[in-house]
C-alpha cells in the first residue's frame, strides 16, 4: 500500500505532462494566423513537372486570396527556393521565402487571376525535397485552391 502511494503523485504529475495543452494553432492555416502548412515533402524525381498526372496529395482551398498567402513548408525541408512557372511564358519566377514560408504576394495573385490559368510553383531545397503545387484562381470569388502534387 505504501508503495502504491509514493507512485501516485509520480504517475498524476506524469499524467499532467502528458496530456495536450487546452487549445491549439494547428489545422490547415494554423488557427486563423493566414499561414496555410503544407504536409510533408515528398523526393521530386526529375521530369516531375511534366508528369503532372501523379495523384494530388493534399488540397487547400483559400476563401480570400486579396491580401496575399503563405504557405509553410514541412520542418523535413532544407534551405529550399521557390519558383513559380510562368503558365504563359513558360519563365521561371523566383518567389520569395522568409524563413520555412513561401509568399505570394497580393500582386502576383491579382495578375495570375487576370490571366485565368493555372500557374504551377515548385519548391525544392538541396536534397531535392519538395513540392510541386498547382495554384489556380477563381475570378469571380477571389479564392485560390492550391493542389499539392
Amino acid at each position: 500500500m505504501k508503495l502504491l502511494l509514493r507512485l501516485v503523485l509520480p504517475l498524476a504529475v506524469a499524467a499532467l505532462v502528458a496530456l495536450p495543452g487546452i487549445g491549439s494553432d494547428g489545422g490547415d492555416n494554423a488557427g486563423g494566423t493566414g499561414v496555410w502548412i503544407l504536409p510533408r515533402p515528398t523526393f521530386l524525381a526529375s521530369g516531375a513537372l511534366e508528369s503532372m498526372a501523379p495523384a494530388v496529395h493534399g488540397v487547400l482551398n483559400i476563401a480570400s486570396c486579396g491580401s496575399g498567402v503563405a504557405l509553410a513548408a514541412g520542418a523535413e525541408m532544407g534551405d529550399f527556393v521557390a519558383t513559380l512557372i510562368d503558365p504563359i511564358s513558360g519563365m521561371p519566377i523566383a518567389l520569395p521565402t522568409n524563413g520555412r514560408q513561401i509568399l505570394l504576394s497580393a500582386s502576383l495573385l491579382a495578375d495570375l487571376k487576370l490571366a485565368a490559368v493555372e500557374a504551377r510553383i515548385v519548391v525544392s531545397d538541396s536534397q531535392h525535397l519538395g513540392y510541386v503545387l498547382g495554384l489556380a484562381l477563381d475570378s469571380t470569388t477571389g479564392a485560390c485552391t492550391v493542389r499539392i502534387f
